[in-house]
């Protein structure tokens, strides 16, 4: 029946020339037929804000990486609060997805997953995210899911001075945002800053019901310097500073109290070294994360009533560090590329709880991840084949990595092991991961290809060490497992694009078979009369195979001014052994946009349609069913001259009260948001 609903649906929006138009929020890089053929089978490439101008003709705008990455098909986001969304590429995420910043490996520093690495980089300092799924690119990590990179804006020597600056207010929550950029360049050097300050309050779900706590104050600061030591050699220091406070997570039992990330990195880039070497990269860096979060801002009601450690305050405090190094090597010649990467980085991450009673007892300490550290060492190759006569594109990508991984902390160290009955939790992985694809071009318009990959995904050190960890998706405490084997699967995608001036359609398939799924396995039944953990405790196993598949399908129609676009994807995932739907997994969903422009003015028509979530997980999570929902948006732009221009919009319009499959605890969407945005240049 829903494969019956998906042809209908294409052939009415494709019958109709509804197609995929620029949004404000987000543009495809395409350059000429070839670039298109690569972006197909590599990644694609989503610009925000780069190269920003007065013209509204071409808007790069969003609020936040989040309504960006909202337009991608195959990205969900993971709601807990109104603040750091966490991203999903077709129902994974975690260590399933490699989330990267220029290329750096950087870990999140909260157990109960408050920081995703996304929360730390702001729209005026990215220009661009790229986009990977499944393990059609490994250069960054093996994965399961995906890789996401968010590309940062660097220096230019175009101007020598000019920025911008921006102002912005939304009714819901209520929202104020100031945040700018300025570029300078003086002969060889260039420099680059950029600032972003958020204020937000608690927000309100549909039909105007607030959600307390649920406000947040944030800043980011960046700070690029780039100079030309010759005609082909560059060096360039980049430095971001993110702080963020007062946090509200309500679908969770704390709070964050303060999150800190400091990312630093110096890249050294030479080209034209000899013919067939056109480039190399080298770059190091260095970047930590703190976390903390508590829950005295919780009522004495709640605390002595909720069904985790009652009666008690646990605040809790995590940290990592990241220190790593990135080179890479072109070889090229006019019908082939090879491109050499080494990958190596050092993780050491930190986290503990203390339990202090509200009334009478003896306070208590915990230590959730004993100092892991973790030594990654990797090397990864990429061939592309593209013969001048003939009409075909090959790729084939390979990546190996060595990790070995271990606990430094005394106190932690003696809990875990003794938990885990044994002193051995040293352990080595050995891993690899290979995939091939071949692209056929059947007419300058119309390409098709075929993608295959056997790929492989370490564990993260959460699951290797993580020390009695509350989920709060079964109410269940987790435990690490250090011998746990790594995620090994086959992959498969299909796809076909047409591309006109007037007409561009994307239709893909794809199938992803993992041999040893990971996810938590209950070895201990609850038990009501432990009154501080009546819970089940679960430690992370290859609980076996698991099947996911889908279609994701992309309609544009160009017509002078007007640009129509339709998205619609499927996703199934089910656990062989378990014989159930697995957690995450989207539902049906369409998405329209109506995006008109002339000259210096814009406006945009947006829906969204989402199927009631009926495939549920039972046992790796306890998930019910999600309503389906139609929300409606409306934005538009204008350039009023001197640079000055203004961008506003109504984000669901009608005050739907629905929320996500993918929102903790059914924590619902944001409701009716009037906003209004005053940009300048110069």
């Amino acid at each position: 029946m829903k494969d019956l609903i998906v042809a209908i649906l294409c052939g009415i929006f494709i019958k109709m020339g509804t197609a995929m138009a620029q949004s404000p929020q987000m543009k495809s890089v395409h350059s000429d037929t070839t670039d298109k053929k690569k972006e197909f089978i590599i990644k694609q490439a989503i610009v925000v804000e780069a190269d920003r101008n007065n013209s509204t003709a071409q808007p790069h705008h969003c609020t936040t990486i989040e309504s960006a990455l909202q337009s991608v098909s195959s990205i969900s986001l993971i709601r807990r609060g109104n603040f750091a969304l966490e991203p999903m590429v077709r129902g994974m995420s975690g260590g399933q997805v490699a989330i990267t910043v220029d290329g750096m490996k950087m870990h999140s520093a909260c157990v109960d997953k408050m920081d995703p690495i996304t929360a730390y980089i702001e729209p005026e300092n990215l220009q661009q995210l790229e986009l990977s799924t499944g393990s059609s690119d490994v250069s960054a990590a093996q994965t399961q899911g995906g890789s996401l990179n968010l590309v940062t804006v660097k220096p230019k020597f175009t101007d020598r001075f000019s920025g911008n600056g921006e102002t912005s207010f939304a009714t819901n929550s209520p929202l104020v945002r100031l945040r700018g950029s300025v570029n300078y360049s003086h002969n060889n050097t260039a420099l680059r800053g950029s600032f972003s300050i958020r204020r937000a309050g608690d927000f309100s779900a549909g039909n105007n019901q607030k959600i307390i706590r649920s406000g947040f104050q944030k800043e980011n600061y960046k700070l690029d310097v780039l100079h030309k030591l010759s005609d082909v050699q560059d060096i360039s220091i980049a430095y971001i500073r993110d702080e963020a406070r007062n946090i509200g997570y309500p679908a969770l039992v704390m709070d964050a109290t303060q999150t800190q990330s400091n990312i630093l990195s110096l890249d050294y880039k030479i080209r034209n070294i000899s013919k067939s070497i056109p480039v190399v990269t080298a770059k190091i860096y260095w970047n930590s994360v703190h976390h903390l979060m508590d829950d005295f801002s919780r009522s004495t009601m709640e605390i002595e009533n909720r069904s985790i450690m009652p009666g008690m305050y646990m605040p809790m405090d995590g940290t990592t560090q990241t220190t790593g190094l990135i080179s890479d090597i072109l070889f090229a010649s006019q019908v082939q590329t090879l491109k050499l990467t080494l990958d190596v980085f050092h993780l050491s991450a930190f986290a503990d709880m203390n339990m202090l009673p509200l009334s009478n007892g003896v306070p208590m300490h915990l230590v959730n991840l004993a100092n892991v550290e973790n030594l990654n060492s990797a090397i990864a190759a990429e061939w592309n084949y593209e013969p001048i006569v003939s009409d075909f594109h090959f790729r084939v990508a390979a990546r190996f990595d060595y990790s070995r991984r271990n606990l430094n902390d005394a106190e932690g160290k003696s809990a875990f092991t003794a938990f885990w009955n044994s002193e051995n939790i040293l352990h080595s992985y050995s891993i690899a991961s290979i995939n091939a694809a071949i692209e056929y071009s059947i007419s300058n318009q119309t390409s098709v290809g075929f993608s295959a990959a056997r790929a492989s995904r370490l564990p993260t050190h959460i699951e290797n060490y993580g020390f009695y960890l509350f989920n709060p998706l079964d109410n269940a405490i987790y435990m690490g497992n250090p011998d746990l084997e790594p995620e090994r699967g086959w992959q498969g995608e299909f796809g076909i694009q047409n591309r006109t001036s007037e007409f561009q359609f994307k239709g893909t398939a794809f199938a992803n078979y993992i041999e040893n799924y990971i996810a938590g396995k209950t070895i201990i039944k609850p038990d009501t009369s432990n009154k501080q953990f009546p819970q089940a405790f679960r430690r992370y196993e290859s609980i076996g195979a698991v099947l996911l598949k889908g279609m994701e399908i992309d309609c544009s129609y160009f017509l002078d001014n007007w640009k129509f676009r339709a998205t619609y994807r499927l996703q199934l995932g089910n656990s062989q052994s378990l014989k159930e739907s697995l957690p995450w997994m989207a539902p049906m969903e369409l998405t329209t946009q109506i995006h008109w422009e002339n000259d210096q003015t814009w406006a945009e028509i947006g829906s969204r349609f989402a199927a009631r979530q009926t495939n549920l997980s039972y046992t790796i999570f306890i998930e019910d069913q999600t309503p389906g929902f139609a929300v409606f948006d409306i934005r538009a732009g204008l350039s009023v001259g001197g640079g000055v221009v203004l961008l506003g919009g109504i984000e669901n319009i009608f005050d739907k009260y629905y929320w996500e499959y993918s929102s903790v605890g059914n924590l619902p969407s944001v409701g009716r948001n009037m906003y209004i945005n005053v940009g300048i240049s110069f």
